[in-house]
């Protein structure tokens, strides 16, 4: 597929067969679509069934090695919405976020190694999603802030935005541990990258991929 090597587990491809969706034309599909708008460096690519990383909302959740942009996804086929809808509209969604992310690793700006740098490159890869998928049902995690959270995670991201982004500082910024509003990287960081491509109307979602977080935040 384009250079990209992927895996699917065969668990993967039974649910599809159970659920009448061609898993391979799927991600054979969606990753042809996704690269023809990033022109990213090839990637490894899994695609398992587990239940790692998987946002419960959706039952699918995706990860992206920050140095080697390996991409995994794992899939639970309790997922709250089916599926058909799993496969065939929340993988290929789940793969342009992934993607992004390993085209800005591998190509760009890479991830980040800092909170303010993690925020913008989620919020990046999820504007792309909406970009490469305009039809795509609405995404939980980025949903806007209320006025009050919004005004606390702004103060906490000049608090923090230049301190690492550890394992513990992201559990609270993205799943809204230690009492912090729950998706709050993601929420935040999506307004940030949706106000900037408004700025810059020349830019894309897929062009975030080169663009410092500093510039966007």
């Amino acid at each position: 597929m384009l250079g990209f090597a992927v895996d699917l587990d065969p668990t993967v491809e039974l649910w599809g067969r159970q659920a009448h969706v061609d898993v391979t034309r799927v991600v054979r599909t969606a990753v042809t679509h996704i690269e023809g708008l990033l022109h990213g460096t090839p990637a490894p690519v899994e695609v398992e069934a587990g239940t790692y990383g998987v946002i419960p909302d959706v039952g699918i959740g995706g990860y992206t090695d920050p140095y080697s942009g390996r991409v995994q996804i794992s899939m639970d086929q309790r997922a709250p919405l089916g599926l058909t809808v799993l496969l065939g509209t929340w993988l290929p969604l789940t793969l342009a976020h992934e993607l992004h992310h390993s085209a800005r690793i591998l190509d760009g700006a890479g991830y980040g190694a800092t909170i303010r740098e993690a925020v913008v490159s989620e919020g990046a890869a999820d504007a792309f999603m909406r970009e490469a998928y305009p039809d795509a049902p609405p995404i939980p995690w980025v949903q806007p802030l209320s006025a009050a959270d919004e005004a606390v995670v702004r103060a906490r991201l000049e608090a923090q935005g230049s301190v690492a982004d550890t394992p513990d500082l992201h559990e609270q910024w993205f799943f809204g541990k230690a009492g912090f509003p729950h998706w709050a990287g993601y929420r935040i960081g999506y307004e940030m990258c949706e106000r900037y491509l408004a700025a810059h109307p020349e830019t894309t979602a897929a062009a975030l991929v080169k663009t410092p977080a500093a510039d966007v935040s």
